[in-house]
Formats: C-alpha cells, sequence, structure tokens
C-alpha cells in the first residue's frame, strides 16, 4: 500500500474496470469489387461489402476496410454493430453525379409527409431505415463505428458567389453542398477541404429528437 512522505498509508484507490472488444472479422473493399483509381464508380461494390459485414456471419464483429487509393463512389448505407475504416491512404471520395444521391433512398426532413417537399437525398455515408416513411422516432440503430486516418472528401460545393480574383472563377452550388451534415467536406474555390476519419466523431445521415 502506498504511504504519504507524513507516514500515513494511503486509502486504496477506485477500482478501473477496463473492457476490450475481441478482433473484428476484416473485409476488404477490393474483394468485391471496389478499384482505388478515382475514376471508377465503386458504390455498388462497398455497399455489398457492407452488407456483408454482419453480427450474423461473424459473430465476432466486422470491420469494412477501404485502403490505398481513391475510392469514388455514391452514396452508402451503413448498419447496426459494424465499423467502416478508411486507412492511411485511402479517400473516400464522393461521386459528383445527383443520380448516386437517389432521393427514393433519402430521408424525410420532417415527421410529417405534407410538406411541399418532405424527402431529402442521402448523403455520403448515411445510416437510415430501407423504408423510411418520415415517422417520428426513426430507427434505432448501435455499435458503428467510423474510424481510420484517410480521407472523406464529400467534393461538395460551397453554396453562394466568392469574390473574384486573379486566377479564381465564380462557382455557384450545384445539388449538394457538403456530402456529411456538420462537416466541411468539400471543396471550395481555395483548394480542396477534407474530413480525415480520425479527427472528429460526425453522424452521417438523419437526427430527430426522440
Amino acid at each position: 500500500m502506498p504511504v504519504y512522505a507524513n507516514g500515513k498509508e494511503s486509502p486504496d484507490s477506485a477500482v478501473i474496470k477496463a473492457r476490450t472488444s475481441k478482433t473484428p472479422h476484416i473485409i476488404e473493399a477490393r474483394t468485391f469489387g471496389a478499384k482505388g483509381d478515382g475514376t471508377t464508380l465503386n458504390t455498388q461494390a462497398l455497399q455489398q461489402a457492407i452488407d456483408s459485414c454482419t453480427v450474423a456471419h461473424y459473430p465476432q464483429g466486422c470491420k469494412v476496410l477501404i485502403s490505398d487509393g481513391e475510392f469514388k463512389t455514391g452514396a452508402l448505407f451503413l448498419h447496426s454493430d459494424m465499423t467502416l475504416e478508411i486507412a492511411a491512404g485511402a479517400t473516400l471520395l464522393g461521386s459528383d453525379d445527383p443520380a448516386q444521391y437517389p432521393l427514393e433512398k433519402g430521408y424525410y426532413l420532417y415527421p410529417y409527409s405534407d410538406h411541399p417537399q418532405p424527402r431529402r437525398p442521402p448523403s455520403l455515408i448515411n445510416v437510415l431505415e430501407a423504408d423510411d416513411k418520415g415517422e417520428s422516432p426513426a430507427g434505432t440503430f448501435r455499435n458503428i463505428r467510423i474510424v481510420g486516418q484517410g480521407t472523406i472528401d464529400g467534393n461538395g460545393w460551397t453554396r453562394g458567389r466568392q469574390k473574384r480574383r486573379r486566377g479564381h472563377h465564380h462557382r455557384r452550388n450545384g445539388e449538394r453542398a457538403a456530402a456529411i451534415p456538420g462537416q466541411q467536406c468539400g471543396k471550395s474555390q481555395r483548394g480542396r477541404h477534407s474530413g480525415k476519419a480520425s479527427d472528429r466523431s460526425c453522424y452521417c445521415g438523419r437526427h430527430r429528437k426522440q
């Protein structure tokens, strides 16, 4: 037992309990045909990898790994009990084609359906119910992690006009702004602004008050 300088014994310290998680099964995105060449559209391949990463198949847990390259994709949909890792040297690049963010796979902005424009297109990374009807509360998800030292680049545009400077051009917002709500992960006139997967936590999809 530790003793203070005055000779008195210190009381017992609080008990700290730690628990480690099991080593998850790793699914490499390339095994489903994903290509990190920056031009191939990988939406289907990446979604297949995500859909296969379930506790039913891998009770010890599962992780989809994106590594080495620039993987262009449209909207992706995560589910409970999985990890998505964008490793160092890898970029998850949002497609600039609005068709890759279909409205029918999006979400209801309001918990009622009589709004003139109730639905919104999905983001780059989403956690949504497959059959969203705009009901409140929405679905419940758990144990979803996005990790890694790689980059998530929403490839969006900044809204509005910017002051003209020599060597710069005006550009207005197209179909989308930042691809992940709450993050600046698109491109601006001054260069690329990318969100590091490990920099901060972000909610990718919809949030409703319960």
